[in-house]
């Protein structure tokens, strides 16, 4: 079996493992709406890798009149996929698998939300329904806040990074450690995850550098 032979069978047996959860079949809104968005997180991860796997196949060509039949050679596209695929795998495993079940658990996933909602609160004012939706955008974000206050992490933050989630330039404290006390960095999250040190420090780097550069 070849790399590629590899790839797909790997990517086969994770499309089966995300078909086999049943999000409907969830009772609680909260955890439902948490269900679902680790199936998306699943799902994306799966769409960049089946994306790579296609690109890396020598048979795709696009026939120009002039030169026939072109092979089809992106190298960059397939970094930047690479690496897309890759944060996505470590933050569904910061998310959704390492956190211990509780306060932990809602810390992250719920600081995650909010950073995700608190993006679109820096798009431009456009029409009146993406305002009204940006209106209540802000107010979830005050609820997911509100909710928080009785987390033994969120509680205790520093005042400045509590303001920071609610004005959106604290988006990556679903990455912290109460632990280590830190938002940790994606190399360590990645060795927390089971990647080699190659992996988690210089092939990343490699793939943040040379993707943008081609």
């Amino acid at each position: 079996m070849n790399s590629k032979q590899e790839l797909l069978f790997l990517i086969d047996v994770m499309a089966q493992v995300i078909s086999v959860v049943k999000v409907s079949s969830v009772k609680d809104p909260l955890e439902k709406e948490r269900k679902i968005d680790a199936h998306n997180l699943a799902n994306r991860f799966l769409q960049f890798a089946m994306t790579v796997l296609h690109l890396s196949d020598d048979s795709n060509t696009v026939n120009l009149p002039s030169f026939g039949n072109v092979k089809l050679r992106d190298p960059a596209s397939m970094d930047v996929l690479t690496r897309a695929s890759m944060e996505a795998f470590l933050v569904f495993h910061q998310i959704f698998y390492s956190p211990a079940p509780g306060d932990e658990q809602g810390f992250r996933y719920w600081i995650y939300k909010a950073a995700g909602l608190a993006e679109g609160q820096d798009l431009p004012e456009g029409k009146p329904e993406h305002q009204e939706i940006k209106k209540d955008e802000k107010k979830l974000i005050k609820t997911i806040i509100d909710n928080l206050k009785s987390n033994t992490i969120f509680m205790k933050l520093t005042p400045k990074q509590k303001e920071g989630i609610a004005t959106g330039h604290q988006r990556d404290l679903w990455r912290w450690s109460a632990t280590a006390n830190k938002t940790l960095s994606w190399s360590e999250i990645a060795t927390s995850a089971g990647l080699s040190s190659m992996l988690a420090r210089y092939m990343y780097g490699h793939l943040s550098g040379h993707a943008h550069s081609g």
